[in-house]
């Protein structure tokens, strides 16, 4: 009994040293994060502070004066304030509070009977209707797109592939420097619908207050723009960022992954086991070829599919052989792959997070079953030793040897010694194989009966 009281001191001492140790490490990665992310913004922070030492040099040189210290507000239709070491001070703008980023549209002539006189703004309020057209982008189109756009920063462009992951495709003050030709749009068969809302989000700008109007092709990825950042908008400078807030793309040859910096998935596979009879891993890519393909790519800040009744996911097939380009496809290329983070981990950004197989259920529930079995019978095992070693303990206790002059008294301390081994061996050992009896049972009825609300499998989805 003391010994297993020991054992069990030095479990509990053990696994609160691992915790300790656990804890200890996420701590270590927390603060490590932390410092990583006020580099960052040091960085940031002085890179921000060059910029407006440059710009009032600058400035200097020309011999502009500064501007004054609390700029007019924006009118309809122009940029931002031009970025001075004034207003870089102020606060990034929150998006919705207020509810525009530069001054509302006057309600147009047309519609001034809606809502009082003509200075009345079109901010959407009660009927008026909402124009942003003065602080949408242009969209760079190509000669034979045809491009269908809104009032409200939307848009649907009916073209050719495009990857606008070149600067010259999506951001270039320059329109000399634009080139039509990207991804796949020189090569028949290629053919692509765009569908996008949001674009330069999350505050769109027309121009730089400079008349220039601001060309930009699609943002399939979020882009920093010095340009942009610390621009005066009505409520705070801008952020520096823009992207396009939710798309649909469909293209008949495209290169998807690489065009939305899709990252290639590792498989953690085991090679196995080291000298300490630890298994051992490596990590190896997914087979992915390289070649393009028709895709279609849902990309916003949420991603929501509800049917009514049930969704699939399906890949190839037997009668699915041959891609929309004519290739093969590959057995090892047909998997469905849930990629969180893109393939990187959250606490170390440049370190890859593989990929692991899908458990399939019902073979880990035939597993767990095996296991349950064999530990069931490891149990009638131990119970039948201790049955036997208990038998031949009370022999040994209560033996004594014939004499000349009859028989011998027995040794009393072998008769004590019997008596405590034999209540041992009923507490630890007959005993607790009962227990673990009853706990194998109820393992099985908690997680592999099907009634179970613990049973381990999903009533409604299934995997291959």
């Amino acid at each position: 009994m003391a010994d297993n009281d020991n054992n069990n001191g030095n479990d509990f001492k053990s696994r609160a040293a691992q915790a300790e140790a656990d804890a200890m490490e996420d701590l270590r990665l927390e603060q490590s994060a932390r410092r990583s992310a006020e580099r960052r913004e040091t960085a940031a922070q002085a890179r921000r502070e060059d910029f407006d030492r440059a710009m009032a040099h600058g400035a200097k040189l020309r011999g502009e004066s500064p501007p004054p210290d609390e700029p007019p507000a924006s009118s309809p239709g122009s940029g931002p304030q031009e970025r001075t070491p004034e207003n870089s001070t102020k606060k990034v703008q929150t998006k919705g509070i207020p509810r525009n980023h530069f001054s509302f549209k006057p309600l147009d002539s047309a519609f001034s009977f809606l809502a009082g006189p003509s200075d009345t703004p079109a901010d959407g309020s009660g009927n008026r209707p909402l124009d942003e057209s003065h602080v949408i982008p242009e969209f760079f189109n190509r000669e034979t797109d045809t491009v269908l756009q809104g009032a409200n920063n939307t848009l649907i462009c009916l073209g050719r592939d495009r990857n606008p992951a070149d600067r010259t495709e999506n951001w270039s003050p320059d329109s000399l420097s634009r080139s039509e030709k990207s991804g796949y749009s020189d090569h028949m068969a290629a053919g692509a619908i765009d569908i996008v809302a949001g674009r330069m989000s999350p505050f769109p700008v027309a121009d730089f207050g400079t008349g220039k109007p601001i060309v930009l092709g699609p943002l399939y990825n979020t882009v920093r723009s010095n340009s942009l950042q610390g621009k005066r908008l009505s409520d705070g400078i801008h952020p520096g960022m823009m992207m396009d807030a939710a798309r649909i793309y469909i293209s008949q040859m495209t290169d998807v992954d690489e065009y939305f910096k899709i990252s290639k998935p590792l498989k953690k596979e085991m090679v196995a086991y080291d000298d300490f009879g630890l298994l051992s891993y490596r990590n190896t890519k997914i087979d992915n070829p390289g070649a393009p393909a028709s895709a279609i790519m849902l990309k916003a800040d949420r991603v929501r599919m509800h049917a009514r009744q049930n969704i699939k996911f399906i890949t190839r097939g037997n009668h699915e052989t041959v891609n929309s380009q004519g290739n093969q496809i590959n057995a090892s290329d047909v998997g469905i792959h849930l990629v969180a983070n893109n393939g990187k981990k959250v606490t170390h950004p440049d370190q890859d997070l593989p990929q692991q197989p899908m458990v399939l259920g019902s073979n880990l529930e035939m597993a767990l079953e095996q296991i349950v079995k064999l530990v069931e019978e490891t149990t009638r095992i131990i119970n039948n030793v201790i049955t036997f070693q208990t038998e031949f303990n009370r022999t040994l206790a209560m033996h004594h040897h014939e004499t000349a002059t009859g028989p011998a008294l027995w040794n009393l301390m072998n008769a004590a010694k019997g008596i405590s081994t034999d209540l041992a061996l009923l507490t630890t050992g007959d005993l607790q194989c009962t227990f673990n009896k009853l706990n194998l049972a109820q393992f099985k009825i908690r997680f592999l009966d099907h009634e179970s609300e613990e049973y381990i499998n999903s009533k409604y989805n299934t995997v291959n």
